[in-house]
């Protein structure tokens, strides 16, 4: 039986360690030290792995939180790293692009393969427009259909790096008001999450979750332990209530109730909102070896985590929950260690280069500028 095309919720977009020196940001809390960066982004991407291998749908709140996270670093990264390069937005982008591709051509070559040798014709070859998206990854989401599915969020994130020196530049050129621009975009995604639930595939409705992160890094706001506290807290409850009762389970569990699950989007919303000040917050604490890899690794894992559900869905159809459960735990296990072996045998060496790349160039333009003065 071929494979199904799996309708799943958007996925988490990857994140590296290009980032500024924690030296120049305060240090974060001891009580909070749980909090750690790579930490986190591996919860988040165990609860989008998670969301597509059983029906409890919190997937779209781990997306929206590293679009969060991504408007932070990104706007850190693009301050004290590429501003005070002669073309920061064309080596800015230059980089970014290098960052995310090699490990999307990697998986998304082995979906497509899948999807052929299953005999599941979701990628059509003949169709020249699914190329240059096949590629570049911008446009991946409006394709039809998707061979790797968790790129959905990696297409929305590439249209934020294309929007953000401008974006840069609008938000200093605002200045106090920022956080009056900041609040009206987190309102119309805030709506956008509860009137369009499955959410237009471009960087639009989402721009106010990257612009909250930005505003943070660009305020310095390190939210307080008193809001990190209450937030999670208050999502801890939700979450329960709508898991545990029975009336409310249907907003949380696919095909439980489809009227209920319209809102699913908007739930995720809310728990981003709550989870939001946590996850600022951990960008201040300490990161050792050990969860920087972790946090590395959530990328790879972001991707490849969709081969074992094509794999899952097709080896394992038809086969009882008793017999699937062990041998999906095994493929689970199987691939993060997979995706930690290609984290420091095939994502970190490019890491390296491209970072080498970026620096050559940066001292590159630098001397240029220095010789016309």
């Amino acid at each position: 039986m071929p494979a199904q095309f799996v309708t799943a919720p958007p996925t988490l977009p990857g994140f590296d360690n290009d980032l500024p020196d924690r030296a120049s940001r305060p240090l974060g809390s001891k009580r909070l030290a749980l909090l750690s960066p790579g930490l986190l982004r591996m919860t988040l991407a165990t609860l989008v792995v998670i969301s597509h291998f059983t029906k409890a749908s919190f997937g779209i709140a781990a997306v929206d939180l590293f679009f969060v996270l991504s408007g932070y670093w990104i706007y850190r990264m693009y301050e004290t790293k590429y501003a005070a390069s002669r073309k920061p937005a064309l080596l800015f982008l230059a980089s970014r692009f290098m960052r995310v591709l090699p490990i999307f051509w990697l998986f998304n070559g082995l979906a497509i393969g899948l999807h052929y040798a299953f005999q599941d014709q979701v990628f059509a070859a003949q169709n020249l427009i699914g190329i240059f998206p096949n590629v570049f990854i911008v446009g991946y989401a409006s394709l039809p259909q998707i061979p790797l599915v968790p790129a959905w969020s990696l297409d929305v994130e590439m249209q934020f790096y294309l929007v953000f020196p401008a974006l840069y530049i609008a938000l200093n050129a605002v200045g106090k008001y920022a956080s009056v621009l900041v609040a009206g975009a987190l309102v119309a995604s805030g709506v956008c999450a509860c009137a369009v639930p499955e959410r237009v595939h471009t960087v639009l409705p989402f721009l106010g979750l990257f612009m909250l992160g930005g505003w943070s890094a660009r305020s310095r706001w390190q939210p307080p332990e008193t809001l990190v506290l209450a937030g999670a807290l208050l999502c801890l409850g939700v979450l329960s209530c709508f898991l545990l009762l029975p009336t409310l389970r249907g907003f949380a569990i696919h095909d439980l109730d489809a009227q209920k699950f319209s809102w699913n989007a908007a739930l995720n919303f809310g728990v981003t909102l709550s989870l939001a000040p946590a996850f600022l917050f951990s960008v201040y604490n300490k990161s050792s070896n050990s969860d920087r890899l972790l946090g590395d690794t959530s990328y790879v894992l972001y991707c490849s985590h969709w081969i074992a559900v094509l794999l899952a869905a097709h080896y394992l159809a038809g086969l009882s929950h008793v017999v699937k459960a062990p041998i999906v735990l095994a493929l689970l296990l199987a691939t993060y260690l997979v995706s930690i072996f290609l984290t420091l045998t095939v994502d970190r060496p490019i890491g390296r280069w491209r970072e080498a790349w970026v620096s050559r160039n940066m001292h590159a333009r630098t001397r240029q500028r220095g010789m016309r003065v």
